[in-house]
């Protein structure tokens, strides 16, 4: 946090990546995960490959961990979308700002024309962990 210029209040997502085949950085955080969502604002850091794709990196860095590489991603908060939606709309998502956006909340947005209904928890979640968790993408989380 401190070399991405940010204090421990800044909401952020956290996302590693893991040497192939190795899964003691995953193992750590998910013994760990409500020293992470009470110390670190919620951001319980997951796989980067749950990370939208729109996913803006902070600052990044490869640190070793057990004797093996993890890379580890400081990103700005970012919607999640449900997989399968619409490019244009998960487009819309992208743009929204997670701050502005509550637990449930219906978001409606005209695209080409087309009314579309976005509901958070549904279509949508307030970050990457909590997609995880809805999903059961994790069986940690």
């Amino acid at each position: 946090r401190k070399g991405a210029g940010l204090d421990l209040k800044d909401v952020v997502e956290v996302f590693f990546q893991e040497e192939e085949g190795i899964t003691s950085t995953e193992r750590a955080v998910a013994l760990n995960v409500s020293l992470f969502e009470n110390k670190f604002r919620g951001a319980v850091p997951v796989p980067k490959n749950l990370a939208p794709e729109w996913s803006v990196t902070l600052r990044s860095d490869s640190v070793e961990v057990g004797g093996s590489k993890v890379d580890v991603f400081i990103c700005r908060p970012s919607l999640s979308a449900r997989n399968g939606l619409d490019a244009l709309v998960t487009s819309y998502l992208a743009t929204v700002e997670p701050s502005q956006v509550q637990e449930g909340q219906v978001l409606s947005c005209v695209i080409d024309g087309k009314n579309h209904s976005l509901e958070e928890g549904k279509d949508f979640w307030l970050n990457a962990a909590r997609k995880a968790a809805a999903l059961k993408s994790l069986s940690w989380l």
